[in-house]
């Protein structure tokens, strides 16, 4: 549930920007929308809550690394909350390196699918899929990209690791029979 308030809490920032074309408010009042925004939500639950709001223009960017937890039932019901919100992911993986001792230390950025990545892919498209979504999947690759001995990577890194995410991400989305292919504009 505290995941579904934080992308509330979003929400309610933007409908200030994307509602009304421009910021005419000041930092006061966007965070006095926000706190009455998050109090509606908690008095009458997330779908009066988006009814409320019921802005066309509104969506959501769900991203399955910045859910608080990777537990299976939070990740469908996550996803299922928004099925008639979402039109856009990232499919960027972190994953948490740990002293021997299990003390976390820093967060590394990961191609989906590959040995260190602990995010629950397949359950998240398996959720796409119940709620037959149709919106973007993007492979995300943040910058400046870090290889082995701390050393900056190049065009050909991001290449790869692109390649990487698009196979291992496209091998899910033909399992459970959603991949479009390469959409025409």
């Amino acid at each position: 549930m505290k995941g579904l308030k934080f992308i509330f809490c979003a929400v309610a920032v933007c409908v200030l920007i994307a509602g009304y074309g421009y910021a005419a408010g000041t930092p006061a009042e966007a965070e006095a929308m926000v706190k009455k925004a998050i109090a509606f939500y908690k008095a009458n639950g997330q779908e009066k809550a988006f009814a409320e709001i019921s802005n066309p223009n509104l969506k959501v960017g769900l991203d399955l690394p910045l859910l608080e937890s990777q537990d299976p039932d939070f990740i469908k019901k996550t996803v299922r909350g928004m099925k008639d919100y979402m039109v856009y992911s990232h499919t960027i993986s972190l994953a948490k390196n740990q002293t021997i001792g299990g003390a976390p230390y820093s967060w590394e950025e990961v191609t989906p699918g590959s040995d260190k990545d602990p995010m629950r892919w397949e359950i998240f498209v398996q959720a796409l899929k119940e709620n037959n979504y149709k919106g973007l999947l993007s492979a995300e690759i943040c910058s400046p990209v870090i290889v082995k001995g701390h050393k900056i990577g190049t065009i050909k890194t991001i290449d790869e690791r692109y390649q990487e995410s698009k196979e291992y991400l496209k091998g899910l989305l033909i399992k459970y029979n959603c991949y479009s292919g390469h959409k025409k504009n």
